[in-house]
């Protein structure tokens, strides 16, 4: 594994998103995947107050008892778990079933889950109490990094807010305060209240401009869904199939992309965000152990030379992927696909319901889709540490 060092923290580059645990995926096998994670070498855990009705901390701090001085710990507050109601708990494992089966019902679970959701105010009142019942249910006396999740712009004018972030660090329960959020809020943090120094946004083939934002700054950045959910793997694996049938380009760039498995998508993903750039870690949700040791295989040995993959983010940046809303024929079917030797193959529908980044899901309705919020795209600056 590979390793950051930055505002005191030294943490994995590819970090573990906690989104669906408790929610989509169950205790069992989200404790199996943390696991294999943590033999993996990675120690970064993103999780928020929201997830998994609110018990995605509680999870993750079982599971990092006996390990917690060696874990960084991301969580977050204002948008607040809704407690489920009693059909929708017995659902859960029912949908979940579902979904393994039919990826395309997902926008009605959504819709079903959302009702579920509340977003109180960013107040001090609001963002000392989420933070205390965040360290009892982690099991632990600090966290890591504390971001304001998903807010308004205008918080960062919260002079209240900002002073009372910047005692927690002082008390020693916070180590870093940071912003997850979108465009707008994410580019006045940049240059905005010094308290602030950690930021989180989407990073992906569709988004590249985060890392134009990261570049600008000097502050702990953590990219998330840099898969794209589900339509990102299909758009993603035909992009990289058709570099690899370009004649203009390097014969041995085509040939590393004659057949683009997860693995390959993984590879090319992953330090397409990374490489050369300002950003701390990637943190996809890696609940699929085959997709989970496809992400820590392309982190440990990438195929891909500095000078390819400058070459695909370059055509990322000329292409129409950043803007295009994907077509009905794109976006992902139940059809199981298979292709003639040497053509991308597609993952199977099974495979894209618990895909390498699989799906971003909100907050604390359990099968809910966060948004991937588009920025610009910039330029990048070398710098990434081993291990």
């Amino acid at each position: 594994m590979k390793y950051f060092e930055q505002g005191g923290l030294r943490g994995s580059v590819l970090g573990f998103g906690c989104g669906s645990a408790m929610g989509r995926v169950g205790r069992r096998d989200s404790l199996r995947a943390m696991g294999a994670a943590w033999e993996a070498g990675v120690n970064v855990f993103d999780v928020a107050r929201s997830y998994g009705y609110g018990e995605a901390e509680g999870l993750l701090g079982e599971f990092l008892r006996g390990r917690r001085s060696d874990a960084v710990i991301a969580t977050k507050f204002g948008i607040s778990p809704g407690r489920p109601s009693r059909w929708k708990s017995a659902a859960k494992p029912i949908a979940r079933k579902v979904l393994r089966l039919l990826p395309k019902a997902r926008p009605l679970v959504r819709g079903l889950a959302a009702s579920d959701t509340s977003a109180p105010p960013f107040t001090v009142p609001l963002m000392r109490a989420s933070l205390e019942t965040s360290l009892r249910q982690l099991g632990t006396d600090h966290v890591d990094v504390l971001f304001m999740h998903g807010p308004p712009a205008s918080v960062l004018e919260n002079d209240d807010l900002m002073a009372e972030l910047d005692q927690v660090i002082t008390e020693g329960k916070v180590r870093v305060a940071g912003l997850s959020g979108g465009r707008e809020a994410l580019g006045l943090a940049v240059h905005g209240p010094a308290v602030v120094q950690a930021l989180q946004t989407s990073v992906n083939f569709f988004d590249l401009s985060g890392i134009a934002t990261a570049n600008e700054s000097d502050r702990l950045f953590m990219a998330n869904h840099p898969f794209g959910g589900l339509a990102g793997i299909d758009r993603g694996i035909t992009f990289l199939g058709e570099i690899g049938s370009d004649e203009s380009v390097s014969a041995e760039l085509r040939d590393k992309l004659r057949c683009v498995d997860k693995r390959v998508l993984a590879d090319a993903v992953l330090w397409v965000a990374l490489r050369g750039t300002r950003i701390s870690t990637v943190v996809p949700s890696m609940m699929n152990l085959d997709n989970l040791r496809a992400n820590v295989a392309a982190i440990e040995h990438s195929q891909f030379t500095d000078q390819e993959i400058d070459i695909l983010r370059s055509r990322l940046g000329a292409s129409d992927l950043t803007t295009r809303t994907p077509t009905p024929a794109e976006r992902p079917t139940l059809r199981l696909t298979s292709t003639s030797l040497g053509a991308p193959r597609l993952p199977q529908d099974d495979e894209k319901a618990s895909v390498l980044d699989e799906i971003p899901f909100r907050e604390s309705a359990w099968l809910a889709e966060q948004p991937v919020q588009p920025l610009q795209t910039g330029a990048l600056h070398p710098t990434r540490g081993s291990t």
